[in-house]
């Protein structure tokens, strides 16, 4: 499986109720000063490793974890929350 363009390492990975592998990933871009600056984002790919699609992640940090159609975004170290996303197709 390859992040095209994408000089990052995964953060975290699932696979949901259709067998999607959901990677949260972490890219190194930067500022105008040229400091780094992070950004994560879902990629989504078939069981077969194409891409379908990358999504913005929210600002939690934490751990994600899929059951069946249902995404749990676990933040831990500030505000001790779990956050549900149900998982729909458009």
């Amino acid at each position: 499986m390859h992040l095209p363009d994408f000089p990052s390492f995964s953060i975290n990975i699932g696979v949901d109720h259709k067998k999607r592998i959901w990677i949260i990933a972490l890219k190194e871009e930067k500022d105008e000063q040229n400091l780094p600056i992070y950004s994560t984002k879902f990629y989504i790919f078939n069981k077969e490793g194409i891409l379908l699609c990358k999504l913005p992640k929210p600002d939690i940090d934490g751990w994600m974890r899929i059951f069946q159609d249902r995404l749990y975004l676990i933040e831990s170290f500030q505000n001790m929350c779990v956050y549900e996303y149900k998982i729909v197709d458009k």
